[in-house]
């Protein structure tokens, strides 16, 4: 009973939190909300909004520190008073800007958890930005939302307003109480200003000037960026007028009261100079974090969809809504089953709907799916990867054991089917880097020796970042400039390098026809590669990552191998070639752990059915 009244006043502590953080958040800022409803990890969540509070609570220290600095500088005798000022003042700024980073470091890590585990719904997710408006630069931008959601926390939007608002109320205050009324009254004024005077600038001026700007470059028009251009000469012009007023209302204090408070007096006045000056200035970084902070949402909102299965709770609803029949009756000792296996969507982006599949594929053999284009191929493949909803079951069978996959984690599922879609390769990744699983595996004790020699954070740095980068590290660490290596890893990076590269130089050398091309080394970019090698070396890695699993006696080997049309853009020679490589899967030992080939080609379902072994065609009802 006491646990159950401690967890329940935690979720509504985390309630009151997330509520208050939401409220601070307003457009510029992500709430945390989204790293509960996307991760499902209240802890971070209720850190980052407890991280928010503590930055507002800290900026009330800071804005005493204002008031009790003028206060100081007023009175005689306020040596003390102005001290605790200053210690306020200070100590806010740092604690602030400390809780800024944290918040933002918090919201960066998670994206780039987030961002890191997107590839597979790439195409679902840029469809779903692009109906919510969002630029073709900001979709291929997205992989830079983790930095500048960092920037919109460090420079809070929520904390500059009310600074710009607080500093010079609260100078005002103190000035008030010593009898400076007038320039107490200007400054408060001011401050009151500076918020409407802010607001009016940014939806007259900046907002609109950026919202032009967006629709300029989009339309590629000179002539109409150009007059954006001359509208914020205009504002500049203007918003620089404004940020002297202060400074002249103070002019005319000194004439028309001489010295008396000066120093108080000054240090007000520049208050709220800080005040209207930092309210305008901070509009131009204000309409990035709104861009940010909007297109991040937007990403959130697709990724929450319940047609993609990428976070827990739409996982789980998925597994909760499951309605596992009994299996097929069929015997089969060792492979795959599909039963009623259709996908799902509500999208927009309607397709002719594939029919429910019933198969059941042995070890080792072979469902052959022929489908045209527009039917929804890629959405059945996704679905079959469980990325998207779909009804139907999937059983993985063991030893004459069916088990609905269902009850498996995500991780778990992911690693035992393949499928690899060629649009979601990034455009700079060089032909080493699709191999980086299969030479984690090959070359585990390079790797372990690595781990034992050097700290194990740059050894697994050194092994899962881009060849490309990896290269550029070792040439700095030879010309003996500065690297993120230490100089005691150049021998161990130049080996594993070498080690690598002798690995997929093998594996080519091993390969007929277009394989063997020249141009095809390691460090070939796999973008520039002609689409019918793209085939070919996709294949390849299926069977190289298979063999290594399977090597290694693996819980997780591939019991699904999912090949989207293997033989387009192939010749002859290269199709023979391809089909002889697609059968040394079916070959591979022991032959009851060989993977089940699932395989949709709309074209060669002959030439498939001839060169394979226990090839069926799969009937849709």
């Amino acid at each position: 009973m006491g646990q159950q009244n401690h967890t329940q006043c935690e979720s509504k502590c985390l309630q009151w939190l997330l509520y208050f953080d939401k409220a601070w958040c307003g457009p510029t800022q992500l709430s945390a909300f989204w790293i509960e409803q996307i991760t499902a990890v209240s802890s971070n969540a209720r850190k980052l909004a407890f991280t928010r509070l503590l930055l507002a609570s800290v900026l009330l220290f800071e804005l005493a520190g204002y008031f009790l600095i003028t206060l100081g500088l007023a009175i005689k005798a306020g040596f003390f008073l102005f001290v605790v000022g200053i210690a306020l003042k200070i100590g806010g700024g740092i604690a602030g800007a400390l809780f800024q980073n944290i918040a933002g470091s918090i919201w960066s890590i998670e994206l780039h958890r987030i961002l890191a585990s997107l590839k597979p719904y790439s195409q679902e997710i840029n469809a779903s930005l692009s109906d919510r408006g969002c630029s073709e630069t900001e979709v291929q931008a997205l992989y830079l939302l983790p930095s500048e959601i960092y920037q919109s926390e460090i420079s809070s939007y929520r904390k500059a307003c009310l600074l710009n608002l607080g500093a010079p109320l609260s100078a005002g205050a103190a000035l008030l109480i010593t009898g400076d009324f007038f320039s107490s009254l200007l400054i408060i004024g001011l401050g009151v200003a500076s918020f409407p005077i802010g607001e009016q600038f940014f939806k007259k001026f900046t907002f609109r000037s950026e919202s032009k700007m967006r629709l300029g470059r989009s339309a590629a028009m000179v002539e109409f960026l150009k007059q954006v251009y001359r509208e914020h000469f205009v504002q500049t012009v203007q918003v620089n007028f404004i940020s002297q007023v202060p400074l002249l209302l103070f002019a005319i204090r000194f004439l028309l009261n001489g010295g008396s408070a000066l120093l108080a007096s000054f240090f007000g006045y520049t208050q709220g100079l800080i005040g209207l000056s930092g309210t305008l200035a901070f509009q131009r970084s204000r309409v990035s974090s709104l861009k940010s902070t909007e297109t991040a949402t937007h990403l959130f909102h697709a990724l929450s969809n319940k047609d993609l299965l990428f976070t827990p709770s739409n996982f789980k609803h998925h597994v909760s809504q499951s309605v596992v029949g009994p299996p097929p009756s069929e015997k089969i000792e060792d492979g795959v089953a599909l039963h009623h296996f259709m996908a799902v969507t509500s999208s927009r982006r309607k397709f002719q709907a594939l029919s429910p599949i019933n198969c059941l594929i042995p070890a080792g053999e072979v469902a052959l799916l022929q489908a045209q284009s527009g039917k929804g191929k890629t959405t059945l493949l996704m679905a079959l990867k469980h990325l998207l909803n779909h009804e139907g079951e999937l059983f993985f069978i063991s030893e004459s054991k069916w088990t609905n996959v269902h009850v498996l984690s995500q991780e778990r599922l992911q690693e035992q089917i393949f499928y690899y879609n060629e649009e979601n390769t990034d455009k700079g990744a060089r032909l080493v880097d699709l191999f980086k699983d299969v030479l984690l595996k090959v070359l585990e004790p390079l790797y372990r020796s690595m781990h034992q020699q050097f700290d194990p954070l740059f050894t697994d740095l050194a092994w899962n970042i881009a060849d490309n980068l990896l290269e550029q590290e070792i040439l700095a660490l030879r010309g003996g400039k500065e690297s993120t290596f230490p100089k005691s890893m150049l021998g161990a990076l130049i080996e594993m390098q070498y080690a690598r590269y002798s690995f997929i130089r093998n594996i080519l050398h091993e390969q007929r026809g277009n394989l063997q091309a020249p141009h095809l080394i390691p460090e070939r970019i796999f973008s520039t590669l002609s689409s019918g090698e793209k085939r070919r070396f996709v294949v390849l890695l299926a069977l190289e990552l298979a063999k290594v699993k399977l090597a290694r006696r693996e819980q997780a080997c591939i019991k699904l191998m999912i090949l989207d049309e293997p033989l387009a853009h192939l010749d002859q020679e290269n199709m023979e070639i391809q089909i002889e490589t697609i059968a040394k899967m079916q070959q591979l030992q022991p032959l009851h752990l060989a993977p089940s080939i699932f395989i949709i080609s709309h074209h060669f379902t002959d030439e498939l059915a001839q060169g394979l072994r226990g090839v069926q065609c799969v009937r849709l009802n």
